[in-house]
């Protein structure tokens, strides 16, 4: 039931269970903890995995390995890095497969520490454990966040010379947004021209933000955009970018054209979503919402700070 209430995105649901299942004396085990870890993690409940590792040391389950991997994947991808490493340092290296590495490549690549996913990489084939194509998409992300087209296109050159893996979307996604960040756009929009299938929109996106980034907003950015539409259709996001390319090239009649689709067509953007986790308990809010229980009390001091804030601006 856990697993079914994350399956389908109910993560606090999820977590309520687990609550009431304990509240209940029903034993706990490592499988339990595996299970709820990711709901912990969807919502980026920090507090909730450290509790969920002090309570499997506590009741002896941390000496499984897959436990103990799963909390490092936890930590790493709720920014903890510093424990996801502890824990990955701690762990036998015989026992280190290739998920584990891999969280752990990743979790520096998704915070721009390039240096230590290649010294990982290299340790890891160091070991004896092969390298996958998630590996490729860890030391390419780090390659992203950090800048390194030259590094970005030795790990594709490797992953197929000396593995024999075939690009996937993701990776060319990767590419693509490598290069456009560069502003290399045409060589990015050539790379995509290259493919051997059909790009989708893992690839598309990364175009047109790089497009956005740069202010391109000729052929390629409208072409992109218009991909991105095709293959979405119900994605609000991308008509209003559509919308916005037209706009800063002047295609007045392409806005109206966007506008008047998503009025009659009544999509709306997704609003953006929070979850700040306040002494252990995790909030969630999204964009002009009120339906939080203390929201007059949030607003109210909101408030309070904006009217500060115009006092000392007006008098500086």
């Amino acid at each position: 039931m856990i697993k079914g209430y994350i399956s389908h995105e109910r993560s606090h649901d999820a977590l309520s269970l687990f609550n009431n299942m304990k509240l209940e004396g029903f034993k706990v085990d490592s499988v339990t903890i595996i299970n709820v870890l990711p709901a912990c993690v969807n919502i980026g409940a920090l507090e909730q995995v450290k509790y969920l590792h002090g309570f499997s040391v506590k009741s002896g389950l941390n000496s499984t390995s897959s436990l103990n991997s799963a909390f490092l994947i936890s930590y790493a991808k709720c920014g903890c890095i510093d424990m996801a490493r502890k824990l990955f340092d701690e762990e036998e290296l015989d026992c280190k497969d290739v998920i584990t590495w891999n969280s752990m490549i990743s979790a520096y690549s998704k915070h721009g520490e390039w240096p230590q996913c290649f010294e990982l990489y290299n340790k890891m084939k160091q070991s004896g454990v092969k390298a996958d194509g998630v590996t490729f998409l860890g030391l390419l992300t780090a390659c992203v966040n950090s800048g390194l087209v030259r590094k970005g296109w030795e790990c594709l050159k490797e992953m197929r010379e000396s593995y024999g893996y075939q690009s996937n979307q993701e990776h060319y996604g990767c590419m693509v947004d490598l290069l456009g960040r560069a502003g290399r756009i045409s060589e990015a929009e050539e790379l995509i021209r290259t493919m051997p299938f059909k790009p989708d929109a893992r690839v598309w996106g990364p175009l047109l933000s790089a497009c956005k980034m740069h202010s391109e907003t000729g052929v390629v950015a409208v072409f992109a955009a218009e991909k991105l539409v095709s293959m979405e259709p119900k994605n609000a996001g991308n008509y209003i970018l559509l919308s916005n390319i037209y706009a800063a090239a002047g295609k007045w009649d392409g806005v109206a054209r966007m506008r008047s689709f998503l009025r009659d067509s009544g999509l709306k953007k997704t609003p953006g979503c929070s979850w700040p986790e306040i002494i252990g308990q995790v909030h969630e809010f999204r964009v002009a919402d009120r339906s939080h229980p203390s929201s007059v009390d949030i607003y109210t001091i909101l408030g309070m700070i904006l009217g500060f804030y115009f006092i000392f601006y007006y008098k500086a």
